[in-house]
């Protein structure tokens, strides 16, 4: 079920203050009108209606979708990544007893724009860890020929054609705040699945473990094997 209370917080920039309506939880499969306002970033937003100031509230945040099986922790309230590792054997033990929940795609992520992106990718049934080394071999080839390397990249868009997906666009977003846009075929896709569907067969981990899905994630799983900070199982 969806979860939320009311705080009282004042504006960083002017100090008023004002009451909001903040959600901890929100399960979009019982209550589908409040996806839409995640997705207006309209959830969990402080907006000051005397200097016009907008932000994100930094806190923890569950995202459940029973439909598709999701289950997505935001923590976005850390300034250290090692933080959020801390976070994740409470999370697991919060939800253990969630039926099915090994049946679950489970997720850590640390920006809203990370949350939104994999919520993007579950519904179109695709393989988040897949994205993000399509993600990771874009980042290197962008630097290699942009001489530029990037400080985000995001899958902001994924395309279909008579229910069949068959692009995705990436965000490219450069330190000097300059953007770019790729749009990658479903081929691309595909070659990323190849290049590591071994490796992760052998981790086992898309369902059922609570994992940082990231570009680390991917770099060790290539680079070094299976990080036990990323991937936590529910058994």
């Amino acid at each position: 079920m969806s979860f939320s209370e009311k705080i009282k917080l004042a504006c960083p920039k002017c100090g008023n203050e004002k009451e909001i309506l903040y959600w901890a939880s929100v399960n979009v499969t019982e209550d589908p009108e409040i996806k839409k306002d995640l997705w207006a970033w309209n959830l969990n937003v402080f907006n000051c209606e005397k200097c016009r100031f907008k932000q994100s509230i930094a806190g923890e945040f569950i995202y459940h979708d029973m439909d598709k099986k999701v289950m997505i922790a935001c923590i976005d309230k850390f300034k250290n990544i090692e933080e959020v590792h801390f976070k994740i054997p409470e999370i697991k033990k919060h939800f253990s007893d969630i039926p099915g929940i090994n049946e679950y795609k489970l997720r850590v992520v640390y920006a809203r724009h990370q949350l939104l992106e994999k919520i993007n990718i579950f519904d179109f049934d695709l393989d988040d860890r897949i994205v993000e080394l399509q993600k990771f071999l874009l980042s290197i080839d962008f630097l290699e020929k942009q001489k530029k390397e990037p400080k985000i990249v995001l899958c902001d868009d994924i395309k279909k054609i008579e229910d069949k997906v068959e692009s995705a666009s990436f965000e490219i977003l450069c330190a000097d705040g300059e953007r770019y846009h790729m749009d990658l075929p479903l081929e691309s896709y595909m070659n990323a699945k190849l290049i590591i569907d071994k490796k992760l067969e052998k981790l086992n981990d898309f369902t059922g473990k609570w994992i940082i899905a990231d570009d680390r994630y991917i770099y060790e799983v290539l680079l070094s094997g299976p990080s036990s900070g990323n991937i936590i199982s529910n058994n």
